[in-house]
């Protein structure tokens, strides 16, 4: 029911997933006068279909701590019980993210070792990908909490990439071992001295998009500010260069020769591929879809989800966190 635009991009997502992944099941939450018209529709997916109706939705303006006092029956709060209790393995949404933090920890805890989950999603590089945690879970974070986010990051990291020792770099203002703030100092010195995890030092915000390192940890606040400033550069590139692709004459002739390679190139930044982000730390396999993710985008959720549920993240995620006591760190 979350997002944007709601059940008009998640659930014909939800019908092409279903078409191509035939060893999966799905649950809906939601309305019951939007969710049985669908499952009605699509007869031939209605034996792995199964439903649960929600009695409220949870608004994107609504508070977190308003969201866990009044939206117990909602969407939301129902599927994360479900995951909590066993009866699916993981769980996608659209909706609020704050909430969906909230809720997840309460409903489902924290792995051991985990003071403050995160929320960590790939960008696109120079050189392939990297991964970016946290994106805004926790504005501001202790050492300890960034060592947990290497921690996670680089198990996400190693998964997607198959790598056994991803690069990790911290985001900070300059690249020397003598800058940044007394947190960011102290975190560095953490993962210096952990030999499990390959530590290479400080990344600048533009290093990060070279592709320097395969994890890039910083707290919520810079790594939204991070993440949104990336893509709003992004959709100026490729606005301005379609802007002046149709200016005149010969610029729409130049269009039409380059369009074969315009699109290749514009495929390989397109956001829709890299939607999905993890809420790392919590007791169970939850992704959240950006709020304005297309069906496309949306449908790449819940394959995310699917891939990461076969990986079985959460134990894997716990595994490294228990080897590397980080009970330790201060």
């Amino acid at each position: 029911m979350g997002g944007d635009f709601g059940p008009r991009v998640t659930l014909p997502a939800i019908f092409k997933f279903l078409s191509s992944q035939p060893d999966v099941d799905v649950r809906l939450y939601g309305a019951q006068d939007v969710l049985l018209p669908f499952v009605q529709k699509h007869k031939s997916l209605a034996a792995r279909i199964s439903v649960a109706f929600s009695q409220s939705d949870i608004a994107m303006s609504d508070k977190p701590s308003q969201v866990l006092r009044s939206k117990r029956d909602s969407s939301m709060a129902i599927g994360l019980r479900a995951l909590s209790e066993g009866e699916v393995d993981a769980m996608v949404s659209a909706g609020n993210t704050g909430a969906l933090m909230a809720m997840a920890c309460t409903i489902l805890g924290r792995l051991e070792g985990v003071d403050r989950p995160a929320i960590a999603t790939t960008l696109p590089t120079r050189k392939g990908q990297c991964l970016l945690i946290d994106l805004g879970a926790n504005l501001e974070a202790t050492s300890r909490h960034l060592y947990s986010y290497a921690i996670m990051g680089s198990v996400l990291a190693a998964l997607m990439t198959g790598r056994a020792d991803p690069g990790i770099a911290l985001l900070n203002v300059g690249e020397e071992p003598v800058k940044g703030s007394g947190v960011v100092q102290a975190a560095a010195e953490i993962l210096a001295n952990d030999k499990r995890l390959r530590f290479i030092g400080f990344v600048e915000g533009d290093g990060m998009f070279e592709g320097r390192a395969d994890v890039v940890v910083c707290n919520g606040f810079v790594g939204n500010v991070a993440l949104k400033t990336g893509e709003g550069v992004a959709r100026l590139i490729v606005d301005s260069l379609s802007e002046y692709l149709k200016a005149h004459w010969y610029s729409r002739l130049l269009a039409t020769m380059l369009m074969p390679s315009l699109r290749a190139w514009g495929k390989r930044f397109e956001p829709a591929i890299y939607n999905g982000a993890v809420l790392a730390g919590v007791n169970g396999c939850v992704v959240k879809s950006h709020g304005g993710a297309s069906e496309a985008a949306f449908l790449n959720a819940l394959n995310y989800a699917a891939m990461l549920t076969r990986l079985k993240l959460p134990a894997r995620l716990q595994e490294a966190l228990v080897d590397s006591d980080i009970s330790s760190a201060t």
